[in-house]
């Protein structure tokens, strides 16, 4: 399982909104962070969008 900090999911995942694709969320799982410290959130590593 990948991470990604969240700030940079927050931009993807705007990006994507605006690119109006759909996602099913079944690309897989990216563990969220802050400032090097685990969120407990989950983000589709498609879209970023909070599973």
């Amino acid at each position: 399982m990948n991470n990604i900090q969240m700030n940079e999911a927050e931009s993807r995942h705007k990006k994507f909104l605006e690119s109006e694709e759909d996602c099913d969320h079944q690309y897989g799982k990216l563990k969220e962070y802050y400032l090097g410290t685990a969120t407990g959130d989950y983000r589709c590593s498609n879209c970023y969008a909070e599973l």
